[in-house]
């Protein structure tokens, strides 16, 4: 009688394939009686097979196949309410520039007005007219239903356009045309038959009223403190100074009309010469000023000189 062997199927990738098979012959029947041989007939052999999916099989790519499906599946859904959430957050954060406008008077004074039912930040506003950037201002950070004055602008006699752009949002744009004067017809005097005898009559003219100026309105700004490279100094950083450091004192102002052509500073109690030089991007004048050996303290006045009204 021969034993079977144990063989490896190789189309299980390496998995055993183990077949097991009885090679001895089954016991006698328990009502045998002793003393007779058993039969040699072989018992039937019994088969256990033992399988598993290879690592390469397409059922185990179908499954991977169908997870990386499902992974990419959740992470659109995600990334598009990430989108919209984002979409409707930063909607929900323009500004209202329906009701937040600047405005150009026709004497050069510029102005916004925050309308809007929220408080707006503070940015810049460049100013043009006609289509020449002529200045820009630092626009303050506006509650709602305030309004600030920003600065002066010079504008021409005749007609022109203006456009304030501010440099995060809204723009407002206007123009001003010459006003064209309207002529009162003279009254023709009406008279009866005239008498050959009586003499015609002389028409005395109707005088001319002159209107009157409105009153000009104009201020001096307080005096700003820059270094070289126009940065802002305040007081704290002015105590920091040492003799031989460079500042530039400028000052501005407002007015209801006219314009400012000049300024002066007196400085620790000496009055310097008269500047026309303006800070570049604005309408202030500025005068620069060495430190010298020996200067602890800085005290410091200006004067701004309105073409019609003086110096202020």
């Amino acid at each position: 009688m021969t034993d079977d062997t144990n063989s490896l199927n190789p189309l299980l990738g390496g998995q055993d394939q183990i077949a097991g098979a009885g090679s001895s012959s089954p016991p006698p029947p328990a009502d045998e009686a002793p003393g007779i041989q058993p039969s040699s007939q072989p018992k039937e052999e019994s088969k256990f097979i033992i399988t598993s999916s290879p690592p390469g099989s397409p059922a185990r790519t179908r499954i991977v196949a169908t997870i990386l499906g499902v992974v990419l599946l959740i992470g659109s859904i995600a990334t598009g309410v990430y989108f919209v959430q984002r979409q409707q957050l930063t909607s929900t954060k323009a500004w209202d520039c329906r009701t937040y406008v600047f405005n150009v008077s026709r004497d050069g004074i510029v102005s916004i007005q925050n309308g809007s039912t929220r408080d707006e930040p503070l940015q810049q506003a460049l100013v043009f007219i006609n289509e020449v950037q002529s200045a820009t201002f630092s626009v303050p950070a506006l509650k709602s239903g305030s309004a600030a004055t920003l600065g002066n602008v010079a504008t021409p006699q005749g007609a022109f356009t203006w456009r304030v752009k501010g440099t995060k949002d809204c723009e407002s744009s206007g123009s001003y045309q010459v006003p064209t004067p309207t002529l009162s017809p003279s009254p023709t005097p009406t008279t009866g038959p005239t008498p050959s005898t009586s003499p015609t009559p002389t028409l005395t003219p109707t005088p001319t009223l002159t209107p009157t100026p409105p009153e000009i309105g104009a201020a001096c700004l307080d005096v700003q403190a820059f270094d070289a490279e126009w940065n802002s100094i305040g007081s704290a950083q002015l105590s920091g100074l040492k003799p031989g450091d460079i500042i530039r004192f400028a000052v501005g102002g407002t007015t209801t009309s006219g314009f400012f052509d000049k300024a002066r500073f007196t400085i620790n109690g000496a009055q310097r010469a008269e500047v026309t030089t303006k800070r570049p991007g604005a309408e202030e004048f500025f005068d620069e000023y060495t430190i010298p050996e020996g200067t602890l303290n800085f005290n410091v006045s200006a004067q701004i000189h309105h073409s019609s009204l003086g110096w202020f």
